[in-house]
Order: structure tokens, then C-alpha cells, then sequence
């Protein structure tokens, strides 16, 4: 199934491995662990798989975002960036209702799983939608042999290399980042009005209140003003 397809689905699944042996680096080696985790993500990253992954996940009708545990942060990041930009998506509290959820996938839906440390369920969940829902199937991942991978049709590997008791998810973050933002770009009128709509929402006396001006005086709040930056630079 091509991912530039309008009904192609996807599952985007993070899945890493744990490791402990930076425990008791100093602060400095652990922000400098962290930068290089950013750096060595985006210097390996495949270039036409991150396009075919913000092309399909532009394209879905509905995106279903499952995070549990550790992920649960960048699984809420993802899920609340792609609102913004106008792709319709749900969060599910955990793999359960995510495994109850697979049953309602469509030939036109994505499925964004996160997960850690090669988890069952997260190989389980790929094979299901995979087999049973004709999905096509994104793995983020920390090995490029992780059993995950072995049912994906995309695979990009992070660096997640940690300084404790849990892996990095700083290279994560910085990807589902590029990954939202490149996903804006497919479809710009419609980023660029959603990202309106949400900022009038949120920042404008709805849900958040009247934000306080920067320093500068500029309004610089409006979500809909950072996109129409990104995609002029496009």
C-alpha cells in the first residue's frame, strides 16, 4: 500500500529498550547525553520515510494515538499537534482501551502506538492492525531490530541512550516534532485554518484566557502566526 495514498492507514509505534548504565553522570554529561540523542536521530533519519509517514498520517480520516506508562508524554504531545493542525485524533487512557479500540479501525485510519522496553503488547498491536485492519505500519524505534519492527512497513530509529533508571526521550520528542510539522506542510490551508481555529480557542479569553504580551509587545501566541512562519519558509 503506497503511503501517498488518501485511505492509507497507519500505526506509528515508539518502541525502545532500556539501559542503565550512565546511572550517576554528572548534570553536565546528562544535558550533553541528551543533545546527542537530537543530533544522532536526525542525523541518521531517512529522509523519504519521514515523508511517507507525514503524508499518510495527513491523509487519515482518524488518528488513534496510544501511549501508556513513559510514553504517555510524547504520545500526548503527538496527539495534541496533530489536533492543531486539523487531523482529527484520539487518545486512548492505555493499552486497553487501545486493544478495544483496533475493531474500529478503517482502511482510512491511523493508529500512532508508543510504547517501551519491546513490550509485548506493542508487537502484538502492530501485527493486529497490520493483518486485520490492512494498516500500513510506522515503527519509532531505539533498535532497528526490535521485534516491533519485524510487521512495519516504515521503519525510523531514535536515539535514546540514558543517564537513568529510563531512556531518553528527548530524541523522540524532537522527531514527533519534525513529524507534525512536516504533516502540516501537506496539506497547508487546512494546518493554516485549524491552527486559526485553535488558537482562537485556547488563547483568546475561551480556555486559557487573554495571554500576556511578551517583552517585545508582538504577539507572538497565536499558533496560526508560527505555522504561516513555517510554511512561508517551506
Amino acid at each position: 500500500m503506497s503511503s501517498s495514498e488518501g485511505t492509507s492507514s497507519v500505526i506509528l509505534v515508539i518502541a525502545t529498550r532500556i539501559s542503565v548504565a550512565s546511572i550517576g553522570k554528572t548534570p553536565c554529561a546528562t544535558s550533553s547525553d541528551a543533545r546527542r540523542n537530537v543530533n544522532d536521530t536526525f542525523e541518521t533519519l531517512n529522509e523519504q520515510v519521514l515523508e511517507d509517514v507525514a503524508r499518510c498520517s495527513s491523509h487519515a480520516d482518524t488518528t488513534l494515538v496510544v501511549a501508556a506508562g513513559a510514553s504517555h508524554g510524547a504520545g500526548s504531545y503527538l496527539a495534541s499537534s496533530l489536533q492543531i493542525i486539523g487531523v482529527r485524533t484520539v487518545l486512548p487512557t492505555g493499552m486497553a482501551d487501545a486493544a478495544l479500540a483496533l475493531p474500529t479501525l478503517g482502511s482510512g485510519d491511523v493508529m500512532v502506538g508508543l510504547s517501551l522496553w519491546y513490550l509485548a503488547s506493542t508487537v502484538e498491536i502492530v501485527a493486529h492492525a497490520k493483518q486485520d485492519a490492512g494498516a500500513t505500519t510506522i515503527v519509532l524505534t531505539d533498535s532497528a531490530v526490535s521485534s516491533a519492527t519485524q510487521s512495519a512497513d516504515h521503519v525510523l530509529v531514535v536515539s535514546a541512550s540514558t543517564v537513568g533508571p529510563r531512556l531518553s526521550m528527548t530524541g523522540f520528542i524532537a522527531l514527533t516534532e519534525v513529524i507534525v510539522a512536516r504533516t502540516a506542510l501537506v496539506d497547508p490551508r487546512r494546518s493554516r485554518a485549524a491552527a486559526a481555529r485553535a488558537s482562537d480557542l485556547c488563547l483568546h479569553g475561551y480556555i486559557l484566557g487573554d495571554p500576556a504580551p511578551r517583552p517585545s509587545q508582538e504577539s507572538r501566541w497565536s499558533w496560526a502566526e508560527r505555522l504561516e512562519e513555517e510554511i512561508g519558509r517551506a
